[in-house]
């Protein structure tokens, strides 16, 4: 959202709150929250086979989350929208001992206290005669006995069936929008991790990137601006957004992650967090085949960033890139916002959230 200026009156929401904009509800009420850890790898499957996924969540609210009681919560089955919860999947051939048609499992433990995370376990069966390609399985966690999400995260495995196979994929990927209050130093409570998932051999490099350099094209790949007409993607490991961890080792704060050994398993964590508030970023991967930290294009750009260029895969190796991170400042309480003798002033407003609500 472009900056503007909102006259909040003393009644009204609180800043961070929706001020008119219609949209679903960010969380649940009543002190549950979530926050995504990292999940297993993607699964290449033919039919027939079997396979299980697993993806942690953090209790980050202040209620424990305990099974067979109205705290449980559920990893939820959602929409290819990735807002509609709660609902019967489009992959539900696949079902597998699935905690309900709506819902694909429950938390592991039995009891997670604030603080605490735990795994969310579920298994997919490829059924007979199924055709090849790519089966996306869109999830979050919501409150059982409600159906609330807890906080849209934008959760999904892909099953590959038959001969199809995956190269680079991240979850969330770049069609979600996610927020964080920012830390007071880095790290901090503000750090949040993506899960890049590859069949690559090698290593990748990763870039924090600010949110307006990257598009997406019709046909899923990414164009990037270069206003200096050096056929690279300007502002590449750019900004106050910095790498904490990889797959759960401490790393020095820093904006690019050079030469990255792919595990075994194909799975990168990568967490990422700011002290700046007012910071919207995307986390980019990829092979970095020149090995110069940046994201070769196909052709020199504009100085207006008018028409982005699609990254040069053929030279430079594959590519992806993360959903959009929000970090914002501590939401404000209910009451007059900005107050001056009691009355709410005319004051700028930032970084509104549409898909969360923010």
């Amino acid at each position: 959202m472009r900056r503007g200026f909102v006259v909040v009156a003393a009644t009204a929401l609180a800043f961070g709150l929706s001020l008119g904009w219609s949209g679903p509800a960010a969380r649940a009420a009543g002190g549950y929250d979530s926050s995504y850890q990292f999940e297993s790898a993607f699964l290449a499957l033919q039919p027939g086979e079997t396979g299980s996924f697993s993806v942690f969540f953090l209790n980050s609210g202040a209620t424990a989350w305990v099974r067979n009681t109205s705290s449980q919560v559920n990893l939820a089955v959602c929409a290819a929208d990735k807002v509609t919860c709660s609902v019967t999947s489009t992959n539900a051939a696949f079902a597998s001992g699935w905690y309900s048609p709506i819902a694909y499992a429950t938390h592991a433990k039995d009891v997670v206290a604030p603080g605490d995370a735990s795994a969310f376990t579920w298994t997919a069966r490829v059924p007979a005669g199924q055709p090849n390609g790519i089966y996306r399985f869109n999830g979050d966690i919501v409150l059982a006995a409600t159906g609330e999400r807890l906080r849209p995260e934008g959760y999904y495995h892909d099953l590959a069936v038959g001969q199809t196979s995956f190269s680079l994929a991240v979850t969330p990927d770049y069609g979600r929008d996610e927020y964080n209050e920012v830390s007071a130093a880095v790290p901090g409570n503000g750090q949040h991790t993506y899960t890049f998932t590859t069949t690559l051999t090698g290593t990748l490099t990763f870039a924090t990137i600010p949110y307006f350099d990257v598009t997406q094209n019709a046909s899923g790949g990414f164009s990037f601006c270069d206003r200096n007409q050096d056929r690279k993607a300007d502002d590449v490991g750019t900004g106050s957004v910095f790498f904490t961890a990889v797959n759960g080792v401490s790393v020095p704060p820093s904006t690019i992650l050079v030469n990255q050994t792919i595990p075994a398993n194909g799975t990168f964590n990568v967490t990422i967090d700011s002290a700046t508030r007012n910071q919207l970023a995307r986390v980019v991967a990829w092979q970095d085949r020149n090995q110069n930290t940046g994201i070769e294009l196909v052709a020199a750009g504009d100085t207006g960033c008018g028409t982005p260029q699609p990254n040069d895969s053929a030279n430079d190796g594959v590519l992806t890139v993360s959903g959009r991170k929000f970090y914002f400042g501590p939401q404000g309480g209910f009451g007059a916002q900005f107050p001056s003798g009691g009355a709410a002033q005319c004051a700028p407003a930032y970084l509104h959230d549409t898909t969360n609500q923010q």
